[in-house]
């Protein structure tokens, strides 16, 4: 349906994945983005039939899904299978997701807190004229904030 020349920027963004600062290369999909609080139930004073309150607790982490084409840059298995820079066993590592419309111009961004890699999977048909495989790396993260920088 034409826009009568306005542009709609919910139509069309890209996305730019940030690890340890440097750009992962190929991302074309991402779900599980999102942030949250937990709840916390308060029985107020010593009666058990007493009223029980809920209120915000601690902000919640998730799991990230990153989707690309499979491709030669180890970036997403080398996580998974190896130490940090550090050499920590399972290694946090700075993640940042970044969102652009159609010109260019920020439009969110997202800087997940202890975040590490879960789990990559490669996915698809590799039957001719069936759309080739893809990479699907699960991150679990503790805390998802607005990046300022």
């Amino acid at each position: 349906m034409p826009t009568g020349g306005r542009h709609d920027a919910g139509l069309a963004h890209t996305l730019v994945v940030l690890l340890d600062g440097a750009t992962v290369p190929g991302v074309t999909g991402v779900a599980g983005l999102g942030f949250g609080r937990e709840v916390v139930e308060l029985r107020e004073g010593n009666d058990p039939l007493g009223a029980t309150r809920r209120l915000p607790g601690r902000q919640e982490g998730g799991d990230l899904r990153l989707t690309r084409a499979l491709r030669t840059d180890p970036t997403f298995e080398a996580w998974v299978r190896g130490p940090g820079p550090d050499g920590v066993a399972v290694a946090t590592r700075d993640l940042r997701v970044r969102f652009f419309d159609v010109h260019g111009a920020p439009v969110r961004r997202y800087r997940l807190v202890g975040a590490w890699a879960r789990a990559l999977e490669i996915t698809g048909s590799t039957v001719a004229g069936g759309g080739g495989l893809l990479e699907v790396l699960t991150v679990s993260y503790d805390v998802c904030l607005t990046d300022t920088t």
